[in-house]
């Protein structure tokens, strides 16, 4: 067999595998975007935007007389979550270690090559998404002119590209072209880089702004050249260990997000033990109520339920906070959007303790095991409501409070005498 033919086989090898990924993906995407989630992204949306548009009424000016405004601000953080979009995706498999040990110039040469340019063009199809989301606050602000936008994107794009120059490189033994170490090198170039361009989008005054981004832009673009000029010089083999552990974190990243919203079977399960929760398990004795306990530790220990459960109230806090404090209808709607999602999110428990065999041989009553799982659900939710409430009550006042009580409330009535029994009854 030829030089050739084996490259031609082993190109094969991964554009099979990038279709599999891409059927996959296509059937998680069809998952995700069901009737019923879409209605709940569109009230999202809607929500979204009224708030937008009371907000945008308001100059929303800092306390601080030196600081930029709460709009700047959030613009900023905006931006620099928009860098985090966008990783070098490959599809090594930990066997490739072993039977492909021998394609190191293979896969540093071509394969590498073509992997940077399909990641930098998601990469950039990520920073468009997100400045065009951003396009409201530009124009808000003073900088939604085409050409404060295209120049901000250009160097958004520019500083993506110089990230993945950086991933590559760390794909891959020898001298790195950056002569500095990799670990800390990825964390200045992934947080420090994109608030500093961050802040010149947002922040530099007009007549300096377009000097200033031209300037990144050039020397960002001359930077990650350089390299590729570099690196096909240069003779280097690939860095097993990185490559193999970058490319399966991306995979459980992508996996875990479907996971979200639709039931994904390629997840691993995690276990952490959460020894400052201890006291809170205390409280549910084995002998007394061992499923409840069970569905305690199974949501405290087995898996992202709880850690998600938490974002989702911080975030959701926040948001109603940040609500106009005379928006009563916004808040209830947005207690209720919280409720379901939390509770949508904790389904999943109930479905990995049932799968598990000795689960069902210790506690063969299903209908018992559904109402201790809906006590659970609803000790959870009411914490949540009586939480929220206290917060209103303190930032926004009586009236706030009582109307993301009265939304809360609501839909726990709906959902725990009408949706989750027969929603539980179905599973397994």
């Amino acid at each position: 067999m030829t030089a050739a033919t084996k490259k031609l086989d082993l190109n094969r090898l991964y554009k099979d595998r990038s279709a599999v990924m891409n059927r996959q993906n296509q059937r998680y995407l069809r998952l995700l975007f069901n009737d019923h989630f879409v209605v709940f992204l569109l009230i999202i949306i809607g929500a979204a935007i009224l708030s937008f548009q009371l907000l945008a009424q308001q100059s929303l000016e800092t306390p601080i007389a030196f600081l930029p405004s709460y709009w700047q601000l959030g613009l900023i953080f905006w931006l620099v979550l928009a860098q985090q979009f966008g990783s070098f995706v490959t599809y090594l498999k930990p066997a490739d270690r072993i039977f492909l040990s021998a394609g190191d110039n293979f896969l540093t040469k071509t394969y590498l090559n073509q992997a940077w340019r399909r990641s930098f063009i998601l990469a950039a199809g990520w920073q468009i998404a997100f400045l065009g989301l951003a396009w409201p606050v530009m124009n808000l602000i003073g900088l939604g002119n085409p050409v404060d936008w295209s120049l901000s994107l250009l160097t958004m794009v520019a500083s993506k590209a110089f990230m993945l120059v950086q991933a590559l490189d760390r794909h891959e033994r020898g001298n790195t072209w950056t002569g500095f170490d990799q670990t800390r090198a990825s964390w200045l170039i992934r947080l420090a880089m994109p608030f500093v361009l961050a802040f010149s989008i947002v922040l530099l005054p007009h007549s300096w702004r377009l000097w200033v981004l031209a300037g990144f832009i050039v020397i960002l673009t001359v930077a990650a050249l350089t390299w590729f000029f570099q690196h096909q010089q240069a003779r280097r083999t690939i860095d097993w260990h990185v490559a193999l552990t970058t490319s399966q974190r991306h995979l459980q990243v992508v996996w875990q997000f479907y996971g979200l919203f639709a039931q994904v079977p390629n997840q691993e399960g995690t276990v952490k033990r959460r020894a400052y929760l201890d006291n809170l398990l205390g409280r549910f004795s084995f002998q007394k109520e061992p499923v409840r306990r069970l569905f305690w530790i199974k949501l405290l220990r087995g898996g992202d339920e709880f850690v998600l459960v938490l974002r989702l109230v911080i975030i959701g806090m926040i948001l109603l906070v940040a609500l106009p404090k005379d928006g009563y209808y916004l808040q209830a709607a947005g207690m209720v959007l919280l409720v379901y999602l939390i509770n949508f999110q904790l389904l999943p428990v109930f479905e990995k303790t049932r799968a598990v065999l000795w689960t069902r041989l210790a506690f063969a009553d299903k209908k018992q095991q559904e109402k201790t799982f809906l006590v659970v659900l609803t000790e959870i939710t009411s914490t949540v409501i009586g939480l929220t409430f206290l917060v209103m009550l303190l930032i926004a006042g009586p009236a706030a409070a009582l109307a993301v009580l009265i939304g809360g409330l609501l839909l726990t009535l709906v959902l725990y005498g009408l949706w989750l029994p027969k929603t539980l009854h179905k599973k397994n």
